[in-house]
């Protein structure tokens, strides 16, 4: 959940587009060492929703701030697809 498409969260069918996201999500992931906003004692419904917010809410330079230049292009990229 924690490195799927806000489009999964939203609903829509699952695509390509979705993939090359989840793969930006886990690279940002693997970099930082954690995801913004996440804790370990939240049940399911609790990190549902905070991941939802999370991806929702930020553009794709937001959440990729201080990361290369390339993974912010490449998920606004994979964003307007």
């Amino acid at each position: 959940m924690l490195f799927s498409s806000k489009f999964g969260f939203i609903g829509y069918n699952l695509a390509r587009r979705d993939d090359i996201i989840s793969v930006i999500y886990l690279l940002v992931f693997l970099i930082n060492g954690r995801i913004e906003k996440y804790d370990k004692g939240m049940d399911f419904k609790q990190l549902f929703e905070k991941v939802s917010e999370l991806k929702n809410s930020k553009t794709a330079y937001e959440f990729c701030t201080g990361q290369s230049h390339v993974f912010a292009h490449i998920l606004d990229y994979a964003y307007n697809l």
